[in-house]
């Protein structure tokens, strides 16, 4: 043993050290209609969540990619456009992909990496780590009262919701609200009032759960937080959301635009067909094959990579191609643990799994957009509202942009089940009036055409003069400050 380990280089470095940190190359050359991505770099558990975690926060477009990953080293290939549909000219851009990316890949997490400020008209720009704010997190039942109480609290509390969503998916809910402090507009920090705080809205949740049912509220530190959609999905899955249940009546009017064809593969099984999604394995190798056939969405990608990475799956291979509507993934993927083989109970948890990813990101109802200056109440009023002319969200995103509160309500009506969008007229001018003057709140069909209506163009006029006016206003306060004082 003496001579062996005389023979022992001590200059010896490992592998891992020798592999170079990731690279990201941005190529609008290759294709006319696309912007190239490459990312290489060292293979780690949860890296490719993170790249395409990047992309989704940029509001990207994958039309295609390649995904490969050889022992400790990968390269993935994205196809990608802004939701525009043109290629990427930004420079901000690589710099935000590259030191989030570094950043992800030294252990540090993105919080304190500032997004490039993305054009998104008028849409709601949930920041999902550049905030000090205290995250709040609620899973429960879905029902219509809980939100309108939730926001009561918070208001007798002197706490102001900066940022926060609400998703639903088969009979449960699960919200972020990030919250800071009314009056100063900072960071609650105060232990005691972050105690009351969590005891208040528990009481809250706990009242409308039977025994048996699954709720949870927490009380995330900005240190400690998780990126809004992904936590969103976690959260989902705690509540066991992937249960198989008869689809929703609202559900089955998009079965038919869900009908996707069988592929023949000879070592695949399906898992069978629900809902038009499709999910399959092969037992071929050390690995298996999930292919995902679906309607495509702008997160389609993002939403399939956070369930194989919290479920503990690598991705060997993969690829993705959409051509507009409909989207094809296909990965080759194996257990973190290594083992490539699955009992047909771990196979049917992760089918449902994914179908509930997917569906999660779907909503239904009446799409309401607010645009307004923002006041302390008017969460508040807009839940109160929503409750007292019993309509129920199916997902919701708010925000504050400076001066003005933007919102984005799917909403439905509980008494008239039969007809998701039958909302009664004197609903939505209740909810306008609640608002108050000067916004416009209008309804949108989730298959409604790129035509502009003339309403359209109205609240878009008058979004753009009271986001106008707001910032002339700012200026001149800031103006004002910086004169020095005449005795």
């Amino acid at each position: 043993m003496a001579d062996d380990c005389s023979n022992f280089d001590s200059e010896f470095v490992p592998v891992s050290e020798c592999i170079p940190p990731l690279r990201v190359c941005v190529d609008n050359e290759t294709f006319e209609d696309c912007t190239l991505l490459r990312v290489e770099g060292e293979n780690l558990h949860g890296i490719l969540l993170q790249i395409v975690q990047a992309l989704s926060d940029l509001d990207l477009i994958i039309s295609k990619a390649s995904i490969s990953a050889d022992g400790g080293w990968f390269m993935n290939v994205f196809h990608v456009t802004d939701h525009h549909g043109h290629k990427l000219r930004d420079p901000s851009f690589i710099r935000y992909m590259q030191r989030s990316l570094d950043g992800d890949q030294e252990g540090n997490g993105s919080c304190d990496i500032a997004q490039p400020k993305i054009c998104r008209d008028n849409k709601v720009n949930v920041e999902h780590f550049t905030s000090d704010c205290i995250a709040l997190e609620i899973s429960s039942v879905d029902c219509p009262g809980i939100f309108s109480e939730v926001t009561t609290v918070l208001f007798k509390l002197s706490c102001m919701v900066d940022t926060g969503e609400v998703w639903t998916h088969n009979g449960c809910a699960a919200c972020i609200f990030y919250l800071k402090d009314r009056d100063t507009g900072r960071s609650i920090s105060d232990r005691a009032r972050l105690s009351c705080l969590l005891k208040n809205i528990s009481t809250v949740v706990e009242a409308h759960h039977l025994p048996d049912k699954l709720w949870g509220v927490r009380l995330r530190p900005a240190a400690y937080r998780i990126h809004t959609e992904r936590r969103l999905h976690q959260l989902m899955h705690e509540q066991m959301d992937y249960q198989v249940t008869p689809p929703p009546s609202h559900a089955k009017e998009d079965l038919s635009m869900l009908a996707i064809s069988v592929v023949e593969a000879s070592k695949r099984r399906f898992a069978g067909d629900y809902k038009g999604k499709q999910v399959a394995w092969s037992l071929e190798r050390d690995y298996f094959v999930v292919t995902v056939r679906s309607r495509d969405t702008p997160k389609l990608m993002f939403d399939a990579m956070c369930t194989l990475t919290d479920l503990n799956y690598d991705v060997l291979r993969g690829s993705v191609s959409s051509n507009g509507r409909w989207a094809i993934q296909e990965y080759s993927v194996r257990r973190f643990d290594g083992c490539g083989m699955l009992n047909e109970v771990e196979r049917q948890s992760l089918v449902r799994s994914l179908k509930a990813a997917i569906e999660r990101r779907q909503p239904h109802g009446l799409r309401m957009e607010m645009r307004t200056l923002d006041r302390p109440d008017l969460l508040l009023d807009v839940s109160k509202v929503f409750q007292q002319n019993g309509l129920s969200i199916n997902k919701a995103e708010f925000a504050k942009q400076k001066d003005m509160a933007v919102g984005t309500f799917y909403i439905t009506d509980a008494s008239s089940s039969s007809n998701v969008n039958a909302i009664d007229q004197q609903k939505l001018e209740a909810i306008h009036k609640a608002i108050g003057d000067g916004t416009f709140v209008e309804k949108k069909n989730d298959c409604e055409c790129n035509t502009k209506s003339p309403a359209h163009k109205r609240w878009s006029l008058c979004s753009m003069i009271c986001s106008f006016g707001g910032a002339i206003w700012s200026h001149i306060k800031r103006l004002f400050s910086i004169f020095p004082r005449f005795r």
